[in-house]
Parts: structure tokens; sequence; C-alpha cells
């Protein structure tokens, strides 16, 4: 079957590229012609205006930091990724990307409501699918909403859409009332394409990533959150991960004795390679997009790994697990993603 995975694989960030990877290559695994639809609006470009509009300058070291960032990530996606040709419009999307026998939607935060309010400026419903042939399959695999409740008006707008859909499932375990709401019957939750891999898939990305040192602690935030725990990271002398490639950040993961992190793929890392870990949120109540930490690590008998903070100190640092249970209930959770995709026709 010839699919498109339509997802943020465009975002400057390790894991929305990696799980697009790992969904795409878990597809190709399983005989089909898969490409990944390189639809990203022109809002979402770094330009002048944008530098302007949402005031970058006010933060120029972390701007110049993504940049270069950015400059190692367009690597990797154009030796991994089978991207078609850049689409800025949900238009062009409807008008060109015929001939796919099935769509699939996700994973990442890809049905997130603040997208389809204003993607492309004025909203964007592109991520439910609503493009391509009338006789194509269209599936939704761990789409995440980044939300736990999803605005009425919105749930009426996509109920259309998404009767369209095959089977859908999600990431976390609120999206299913999510989905509920917007009138699908028995959603299924899956895990993050990144998990549907075992660590020597992941180890051939780093051969010839720069090796790293055995770090005994390694530190990766997203949002400049570090800097509320900073004398934290100070004190357990903690490298901090800012600009590098994917490739060394993968490295960096697996050369750890410990990771401390508020990334949901920095921790899925560090689960796929047995890395200790803590993850260090603004708040640990699980509301918002902390749903897709305690998705997995409730199963995995792992939220103690869940800090806020102003609740996180050095001696909350461990560095063992029981990785044999652990790892029982990770392959758990692979063979199921397995087992939805098998079914994909």
């Amino acid at each position: 079957m010839k699919i498109g995975i339509i997802t943020f694989h465009w975002a400057t960030n390790y894991g929305a590229i990696l799980q697009a990877y790992a969904l795409q290559q878990a597809l190709t695994t399983l005989g089909h012609d898969v490409d990944i639809i390189n639809y990203k609006p022109t809002q979402y470009d770094d330009s002048f205006w944008s530098f302007i509009r949402y005031r970058k300058f006010l933060d120029i070291k972390s701007y110049l930091t993504n940049r270069k960032k950015e400059a190692k990530l367009v690597l990797f996606r154009e030796k991994y990724l089978n991207q078609t040709k850049r689409y800025r419009t949900l238009k062009s999307l409807q008008s060109e990307t015929n001939g796919y026998n099935a769509l699939i939607t996700g994973s990442d935060q890809v049905l997130n409501p603040s997208f389809l309010l204003h993607g492309e400026k004025g909203g964007s419903t592109a991520y439910f699918l609503d493009f391509g042939d009338a006789m194509a399959r269209r599936y939704a695999y761990a789409a995440s909403f980044g939300v736990t409740e999803y605005p009425l008006e919105l749930c009426e707008k996509v109920k259309p859409l998404l009767q369209k859909f095959i089977a859908v499932t999600s990431r976390e375990n609120t999206g299913k009332a999510i989905f509920n709401a917007m009138g699908v019957d028995k959603p299924q939750t899956v895990c993050d394409p990144t998990l549907l891999h075992a660590a020597s898939f992941y180890d051939q990305l780093t051969d010839n990533a720069q090796l790293n040192a055995k770090n005994d602690i390694s530190a990766y935030f997203l949002r400049g959150r570090d800097k509320h725990i900073a004398s934290v990271l100070q004190e357990l002398n903690a490298m901090h991960v800012t600009e590098q490639g994917l490739e060394e950040w993968i490295n960096i993961i697996r050369n750890s004795k410990h990771f401390v992190t508020n990334s949901f793929h920095g921790m899925m890392f560090c689960l796929i390679y047995h890395i200790p870990f803590s993850i260090v949120l603004t708040s640990k109540d699980n509301i918002g997009m902390n749903d897709r930490f305690y998705t997995i690590l409730e199963p995995l008998k792992l939220t103690h790994r869940i800090f806020s903070e102003e609740d996180f100190y050095a001696s909350d640092i461990t560095f063992s697990d029981n990785w044999e249970n652990i790892e029982f209930r990770l392959n758990e959770m692979r063979v199921n993603g397995w087992n939805f995709l098998k079914k994909i026709n």
C-alpha cells in the first residue's frame, strides 16, 4: 500500500522528528510504501516577520541556539525521512495529494486545538485528514491532543471528518474521552511510535555520531524550564543538552547514568535504553500535557519519578530501577502498537 503520514515532523524538536521516523520505518517494515507528507504552513517558518511578531529578540540566546539546532535537524530529515514536496496550505493538500491508499495522522500533538484554530493563521483541519482521495482509508495512530478537555464547538467541527476514519487511537488515556466527545466509538490507546522499536534500532542512527564519555547526569529541558531548577542541576554537575544534533542527543541519553528532563521523548528514550530518569514539571498534577507522562508511567509503576520544579532536590536522583519488569510491560505496549499497525490495509 501507499501510505501518507502527516505529523509535526518539521518542528525543531528531537522527539517530533524521531516519532515520525519511527512510524515511517515501522510501516515500511510491514511492506508499505510510506511518505511523510511535508505540510508546514508559512507562518511556522523562521522569518524576520516571526522574529518580530513573536518577540524572539527578547531571548536572543535561545533563538540562536534553536537556529543552530535546526540546522542539524534539517540534515537528519533530509537523510532519513521520505518527505514529499513542501505543502504550505490545506488547499494545496486537497488538490495535490491523491494516490494514497491510506492516510495516517499522528503521533505527537497533531490534534491540538491550537492548530485547528490558528494553523494557516485562520485554522486548519489538515491533521484531521481533510484531504486525499475519498476512498483512502484514514487512521489516527497515537494521536495526541495536548489538552485534557477539548472545546465543544471544535468537537462538533471535526465530527464529520472523523466519521471517515477506519480506526483512531490516542497516545494518552484522556484522549479516549475526547474522541468519544467527537463521536468516535471505542477509541484505543497505543504507545508513542518511538516505543515500537527497541534500542538496537536507534543504535544504527548513532554509528557515526560523536561518542560521548559516560556522563553521570545529563539534563535536557524544553522552553528554558531548566532555569527554574538551576541550583539543583549545578549541585548535580549535570551536563546540559542544548544544540546537539539528533544522533548526539540519543547518544547522550544512552550514555547517561541518570537523565533529568521535562521532555516526553527524553523520557521515552530513557525507557528504551533503560536509563534512570527524573521528570521535572511545572506541576506534578495530572493535568494538560502531563497526562502523556502518567499514561505510560502508571502501568510501569514509575510515577514516583515525576516531580514538580519546586519539590525537586539532588537527593531525589537514583541510579537503578527494576528494568526486567519494566521492559516486560514496555514490550506489551510495543506489541499492542504493532498489532494495530498490522491491521492497516
